[in-house]
């Protein structure tokens, strides 16, 4: 039950507002409940307080994408991090600038490809920026090759294979989101 957990953490986090643990349970008790601005504001703390950039970054792109405003992840420092991290945070920065400057989402995204072609998060991107392109054959061919663990990966899937009108797959990703422990994403 995320709610419980938020409530322990903050309780947590009252007695020791230096608890990097905590803050970063928190954020992912947040994301889980979709108060994305909450769970950035404490990726950010966790960030202040030493923990380690790598960790922090793809989770803070996740929150940053999902946000009304992109700024923020069109801020963060892709060469911060590891290669992983960074594949990631460009992954996002791509789907951000999709439709707005086509040229510079491509070339992100293909820097993401070259540092982590099997991320979970870069192949989203991937998709979504074909299916932006009208390629939607070739998007779905590529989604039924995805090897998915991730509950926000599938979640994403899930609302693409919506668009593409394809239900049961719908279904099924959103299921397995769900199972996973994802909850209002």
């Amino acid at each position: 039950d995320y709610k419980a957990a938020e409530i322990h953490l903050k309780n947590l986090l009252r007695e020791n507002p230096d608890d990097i643990e905590a803050r970063w349970l928190l954020a992912d008790a947040y994301m889980r409940q979709w108060k994305l601005d909450a769970a950035y504001k404490e990726l950010e703390k966790a960030l202040e307080l030493g923990m380690a950039p790598d960790a922090v970054y793809p989770k803070l792109a996740r929150a940053y994408y999902s946000a009304p405003s992109h700024r923020r992840l069109l801020e963060l420092d892709s060469e911060a991090v590891g290669s992983e991290a960074g594949a990631v945070v460009l992954a996002y920065q791509a789907l951000a600038l999709m439709n707005r400057d086509d040229e510079r989402a491509e070339a992100s995204l293909g820097r993401a490809e070259s540092l982590a072609p099997d991320a979970g998060d870069v192949q989203f991107a991937r998709i979504m920026l074909m299916l932006g392109q009208g390629q939607r054959e070739a998007a779905r061919t590529r989604l039924e090759s995805l090897s998915i663990s991730d509950p926000y990966i599938h979640s994403q899937v899930g609302r693409i294979y919506l668009r593409l009108k394809d239900i049961d797959q719908a279904r099924s990703h959103l299921s397995a989101a769900l199972e996973a422990g994802a909850r209002y994403y």
